[in-house]
């Protein structure tokens, strides 16, 4: 009986616990840069403890319209695949390099960064390493990340 009196608390905490782990958190449209705050509808997604907000391909294109965006588009792939072909506006910092040492992050964070890679592996390993180091709290991931920016048919600059 002693059991059962402590399994329903615990089985009652549980599961509120759950009820309030919610993916559908909105974005705080105050710490988006100005020209994108009217259109940008991203969704959280939960990877281990840190949140990343995924940044959608129509977002990320109408922050490059929008001249008053202040954001820093970073493509963490290898320098020979970032030479074969990355998004316009972006700088190349490989996610190793940032793995092992944070501070190369240091001068980004003051305002939104978004991270894409070939697939997503390597920038959701940067993106939550960021969010745990507490480098800013406006960490976005390109959904998609490169192949889906190919697959769009849409622009790439080469070097």
């Amino acid at each position: 009986m002693k059991k059962m009196q402590l399994l329903v608390p615990i089985t009652l905490f549980a599961m509120a616990a759950l009820v309030g782990c919610n993916n559908s958190e909105a974005v705080d449209a105050s710490t988006l840069p100005k020209a994108a705050t009217s259109t940008i509808t991203n969704s959280t997604t939960t990877v281990a403890s840190a949140k990343v907000q995924e940044m959608s391909q129509a977002n990320l294109l109408s922050w490059q319209e929008a001249e008053e965006s202040a954001y820093t588009l970073i493509d963490v792939r290898t320098p020979e695949e970032f030479a074969s072909g990355h998004i316009t506006g972006a700088i190349n910092i490989p996610h190793d390099q940032i793995l092992n040492d944070t501070t190369i992050m240091s001068k980004y964070t003051d305002g939104p960064v978004v991270i894409y890679c070939r697939s997503g592996a390597r920038a959701g390993k940067v993106s939550e390493l960021l969010e745990q180091k507490n480098l800013s709290g406006n960490v976005y991931h390109l959904s998609g990340d490169i192949l889906g920016w190919n697959e769009a048919k849409l622009p790439l600059v080469t070097e």
